[in-house]
């Protein structure tokens, strides 16, 4: 093999490499989309089915999601057992996410000065 046979061959490697992450960083795009998808779902069906607005955010790593975390009010679920509360989350996050997470964490915001807590 000469020269100009190693820099063509190289130059193939490179391109291949560069095509093979250019489409697995494509993927990894279209993942997050859906994952934020599936959070704004779980959202709207919490809102839906309990009257609650709430936060939920995920922590997805190399294609797995590893949680799923879901932010409520105080002053919306004060008087809901905490088993009733983890049933709904369970239920929405069941519902909405295509991927089911390792662990669902669940939290309760509320406000040091007892004023009421938004959540956007």
């Amino acid at each position: 093999m000469n020269l100009s046979e190693a820099r063509v061959g190289l130059l193939s490697l490179h391109l291949a490499l560069t095509a093979t992450l250019g489409l697995y960083g494509c993927e990894a795009v279209s993942q997050l989309i859906a994952l934020q998808d599936d959070s704004d779902r779980a959202r709207e069906v919490l809102a839906e089915q309990q009257g609650w607005t709430a936060q939920v955010g995920y922590d997805w790593e190399n294609g797995v999601l590893r949680n799923v975390q879901v932010t409520v009010s105080a002053d919306e679920v004060r008087f809901e057992k905490v088993s009733s509360v983890e049933s709904a989350v369970k239920a929405a996050v069941a519902k909405s996410f295509t991927q089911t997470p390792s662990v669902i964490l669940m939290q309760i915001a509320t406000s040091p000065t007892g004023s009421p807590v938004l959540i956007e």
